[in-house]
């Protein structure tokens, strides 16, 4: 190794020779010349480290790659967003502020990725390639059928294929390929995995799942099983999303099994799932369930095919889990769901939103229903005395009683009434009173047919309902007030 011209003419701190005034002749010197001889050299040493740190010595530096870009088809650019968009900085204008510096950042951020999608999907339909020519009417797809199908472009959740279907409007119309039925086993595949097992531009064999035309969905897989047959343990499936409650105790296939979750078939319209720390455990000795994990993937734990007893832990959301063991608290769900179906024993909660009064709201509240009460004062001596009077007395009842007869007696003498004549009366008074039918028709026996069956001119008086004269001591009925009080009224 060739070593640069300005390291060379430096001296090196590990070979430092002594002035020639300070050098030792070749016999060995004497012992007491030792330590003089250490101090000298220790000083020229010094003297040379501290001339030599002061310099700046000229070395170039090596280049360090911390990144490599390539752009291909395969790897376009815009997943590079972090390096060659996301992270370019607008030079500040000294005449704006930061705000509106940031704003603009924002609004290239929001163009750049709007250019990355339509650069992405060009550069999809180039790698796709042809499109397969018009074959089935979308109307003419049915469930069960296989389909030749070309991978046009990627999605969310998996990939989009060309299977040749078109519409009413003579569009191509793709069908969806779920990322969770890539894998023929059912295996878990996640979603930036999705293009080592299919690629844009592939031939693929896919088997139609559901197909409806007026809303355009078609969905495909690539298994040979279904995950949902029409029977389910040999009968028609016993439940659908709505009959689902928590605590339930059901009977579930595994049909599905990734690293930490399994899909399990409990006759429903949709597949339920279950972790692997919800695997079945065993009880000890005092009924306790022992809580250490056995297994720590779903396979070990859940045999695809396997028919296990499970329980709902939860459903909410479109989603149901459940456990392998039973909950503790499955007889109160039980019993909070079947009261929540019914609507028994079920109370009334605190009211939603309450009405919220400042203290002086509230003072004038009490107020305004304090005045609008009955009043009813307490009067001293009358209440008790009404009180006592309302309680029969038989003592006060005869004296009463006697009193009244004695007053009559003494009018009767005065009016020179007989005793024959107040018989009289007492017995007119004792007969029964004649009941009367009211269901005898009034005309039939008073009036004849023709008493009013003349030629006269009969005329009613224009007084409104006057039955009679006031001077015979009788009512009168007017359906307007007198003059005089219909000026005081206020309508």
């Amino acid at each position: 190794m060739e070593v640069p011209a300005q390291w060379r003419a430096l001296p090196s701190p590990c070979h430092v020779q002594a002035p020639p005034a300070l050098r030792a002749p070749a016999k060995a010197a004497p012992r007491n010349h030792l330590s003089f001889l250490g101090v000298a050299v220790l000083g020229a040493s010094r003297l040379t480290r501290s001339k030599t740190s002061l310099q700046v010595r000229r070395r170039p530096l090596p280049v360090v790659k911390e990144k490599e870009v390539i752009a291909t088809k395969r790897l376009p650019l815009w997943q590079l967003s972090d390096e060659m968009y996301m992270q370019r900085q607008l030079a500040p204008d000294p005449m704006q502020s930061w705000t509106e510096v940031r704003r603009a950042q924002a609004r290239m951020k929001e163009q750049v990725m709007a250019q990355q999608y339509k650069d992405f999907r060009r550069i999809e339909r180039e790698i796709g390639g042809y499109r397969l020519p018009p074959t089935y009417h979308i109307s003419e797809l049915r469930a069960g059928m296989w389909l030749e199908g070309r991978v046009s472009q990627t999605h969310d959740r998996g990939v989009m294929v060309d299977v040749g279907a078109y519409t009413e409007q003579g569009e191509w119309t793709d069908g969806f390929l779920h990322m969770g039925q890539i894998k023929d086993d059912g295996g878990y595949v996640a979603q930036d995995k999705v293009m080592d097992f299919v690629h844009i531009g592939e031939r693929v064999r896919v088997r139609v799942v559901e197909c409806i035309p007026t809303t355009g969905i078609l969905r495909l897989s690539m298994r040979t099983e279904e995950d949902l047959p029409e029977l389910f343990l040999g009968k028609p499936r016993p439940y659908s999303w709505h009959d689902i409650e928590k605590g339930m105790k059901v009977t579930g296939i595994i049909r599905r099994v990734w690293d930490k979750w399994a899909l399990v078939d409990i006759g429903a319209d949709r597949l339920a799932r279950i972790h692997a720390r919800e695997h079945p455990r065993e009880k000890n000795e005092y009924g306790f369930y022992n809580w250490d994990r056995i297994h720590k993937f779903a396979w070990t734990a859940f045999p695809r095919g396997a028919q296990m007893t499970f329980w709902v832990e939860k459903a909410k959301d479109g989603l149901v889990n459940l456990c392998a063991n039973k909950p503790p608290s499955t007889k109160l769900s039980d019993k909070v769901a079947a009261n929540r179906r019914t609507g028994a024993g079920i109370e009334p909660g605190l009211e939603r939103g309450g009405e919220r009064l400042t203290r002086q709201q509230l003072r004038d509240r009490e107020k305004s229903e304090a005045e609008k009460a009955d009043w009813t004062p307490y009067i001293a001596h009358v209440d008790e005395w009404l009180e006592e009077a309302s309680e029969p007395d038989g003592i006060t009842d005869s004296w009463v009683a006697r009193t009244e007869r004695e007053i009559f007696a003494e009018f009767n003498e005065e009016n020179g009434t007989s005793e024959e004549q107040a018989e009289e009366i007492e017995l007119a008074s004792s007969m029964p009173e004649e009941d009367f039918d009211d269901s005898d028709d009034f005309a039939e026996d008073e009036f004849a047919e023709d008493d009013f069956d003349d030629d006269s001119d009969f005329i009613a008086d224009d007084a409104p309902f006057s039955l009679a004269n006031p001077e015979d001591d009788a009512w009168e009925l007017k359906d307007s007030p007198d003059q005089e009080r219909s000026e005081g009224l206020l309508y």
